[in-house]
């Protein structure tokens, strides 16, 4: 019973692996809520297309803060154009290639408004800041919303962090049945931390959904800072 039991459960991680690795974008909407102490801050909007123009896909968010919290204006607007390719190799990082060919950030905040834009020029990552222009190494291929929409396929990586070199880890932590505005769904947690940072991000990526992110945890020092729920989704 337990060598029947032990070849069920490798069974199932070859399963999930498979469908890690053969994850690939899809259309969608969604919407979160974002939640601390019980109480609803914010909301963001995400669309996941395909660009036939520059033939890549490409992932649109865009973040502001509700209900009594708007009077604090909070504007936020990131996407992200990317290349996604299958190489066949064996290693989980390595089977999917990921490179952003386009990426941009705009905060607008009160009365101050921040631009981050990055564009992939001869292999290389360039991202312009104002008048402050960044040419990145050639092993920093991905901005960091890349890097978060496919955390469950990455480990170790560097990525431009709105033009910030940092090195992104990846690691799985656990795997849960858990409720959402779709059901109870299967997921895989994923805990991102980076170098240098006091902030951690725990994100539970759905298998049923394409490893679509439906709830997300943002530590400090191992605080709970806040939480981001699935609200609404259409394929």
């Amino acid at each position: 019973m337990k060598v029947f039991n032990l070849k069920l459960v490798i069974l199932i991680w070859i399963m999930s692996f498979s469908n890690m690795i053969n994850a690939a974008p899809k259309f969608y909407d969604a919407t979160y809520i974002f939640i601390k102490n019980g109480i609803s801050f914010a909301e963001s909007k995400h669309k996941m297309i395909y660009d036939e123009e520059i033939k890549s896909w490409c992932i649109y968010t865009s973040s502001k803060t509700v209900g009594i919290f708007s009077l604090k204006k909070d504007i936020r607007e990131e996407s992200s154009c990317f290349s996604h390719n299958y190489n066949g190799n064996s290693d989980k990082q390595k089977v999917v290639s990921l490179s952003t060919i386009k990426y941009n950030f705009k905060r607008i905040k009160s009365k101050s408004v921040s631009v981050v834009k990055s564009n992939k020029v001869n292999n290389n990552l360039i991202t312009l800041i104002g008048d402050k222009r960044i040419q990145h190494p050639k092993e920093i291929k991905i901005d960091r919303l890349t890097a978060q929409i496919f955390g469950f396929l990455l480990e170790d990586v560097k990525v431009s962090d709105k033009g910030r070199e940092r090195l992104y880890s990846f690691s799985e932590i656990g795997r849960e049945n858990i409720v959402t505005v779709l059901g109870n769904l299967d997921t895989v947690i994923i805990k991102k931390e980076i170098e240098g940072s006091k902030r951690s991000t725990i994100t539970w990526y759905s298998y049923e959904k394409d490893f679509l992110p439906v709830k997300i945890e943002q530590y400090r020092l191992n605080r709970l800072m806040f939480t981001a729920k699935l609200e609404t989704y259409r394929d």
